[in-house]
């Protein structure tokens, strides 16, 4: 059975836009997504973050593969990449009284301690959900909430695999950033 012109144009421009709807603009259905910092992509090479911080000693304790954790001298934070195969498919950003013990101290990059849409450790729950809109879930736990974004490349084309975003509070102060793109 084929259809008509007309109903193909249009079952054609539903799949278009509904493909479109993936949009991450600040009003949009999926403004949650964080493509890294301000600096730092999920997905950069190994050699990338070598280029900018040195090696560091991987580790065996974060995602799917070995980690790398840089600890910013200043006090200021610190920094955790999962990685993967083709690259970093997890960025963690931390207080640095929580940074693991086998992390090399560095001057970490201003946009390195800010993800892609302006969020920084310190920031409350209001200013999170404003800028990323209402999380998928929020889960209570003593003085710590967790508000969590996921999404599926099925979703969106713009996520990788599977997209998770994870933002931490202590007192109400944003403690632990954690944004995933892999499988």
């Amino acid at each position: 059975m084929s259809l008509p012109p007309f109903r193909f144009l249009a079952v054609f421009c539903v799949l278009v836009f509904a493909c479109q709807g993936c949009t991450t603009s600040p009003s949009g259905r999926w403004r949650f997504l964080e493509s890294g910092t301000d600096t730092l992509r999920l997905g950069i090479s190994v050699d990338e973050i070598r280029k900018v911080y040195g090696s560091a000693t991987g580790y065996e304790g974060g995602g799917h593969g070995f980690s790398y954790a840089y600890k910013d001298e200043g006090g200021r934070g610190c920094l955790i990449l999962d990685i993967q195969d083709k690259g970093v498919e997890t960025l963690i950003l931390r207080e640095t009284r929580r940074a693991p013990p086998a992390s090399k101290s560095v001057i970490l990059r201003e946009g390195d301690l800010r993800t892609s849409r302006g969020l920084s450790l310190g920031d409350p729950p209001g200013k999170v959900e404003r800028i990323l809109g209402k999380p998928h879930e929020a889960r209570y736990e003593g003085n710590k909430l967790t508000y969590a974004y996921h999404a599926s490349v099925e979703e969106c084309s713009q996520v990788g695999c599977c997209y998770d975003g994870f933002y931490e509070f202590e007192d109400g102060r944003l403690v632990e950033i954690s944004l995933h793109d892999g499988c």
